[in-house]
């Protein structure tokens, strides 16, 4: 039997034509196309489960884009006020304190920012 003839069944009838096949190479034919029909459905599966795997990400992401830039927009806001007392603060302590009780890492960036102001202000007074 053809190559070509074992490519157009499936493996089930492949299974049965190796049951009843005697000849060593023809079985040998038989179990190569299985293993090639094995390695097509599992590309296949691998292709469905990227595509959808992306496809939810995607379909995630429009869901949750304007909310996101809502949140965005207001940690902004909210740095934006944050500043604007920090740069008010003078007191080294009283930022220590504050950048204790800061949870976000932007928060912390402009606290410590704001600390280095401070002491470096010192520095050129003490000088």
């Amino acid at each position: 039997m053809a190559d070509e003839a074992l490519a157009g069944l499936d493996e089930g009838a492949l299974r049965k034509l190796l049951e009843v096949t005697a000849d060593l190479a023809e079985r040998r034919r038989i179990r190569s196309a299985i293993r090639e029909l094995q390695r097509q459905e599992l590309e296949r599966e691998e292709e469905a489960l990227a595509s959808k795997r992306f496809r939810a990400e995607r379909q995630d992401n429009k869901e949750n884009w304007l909310h996101s830039r809502q949140r965005e927009a207001e940690q902004r806001a909210a740095l934006a006020r944050l500043a604007g007392q920090l740069e008010s603060m003078n007191d080294v302590e009283e930022l220590t304190a504050l950048l204790r009780s800061a949870g976000e890492y932007e928060e912390r960036k402009l606290i410590r920012a704001a600390i280095r102001r401070v002491r470096a202000q010192e520095i050129e007074a003490a000088t």
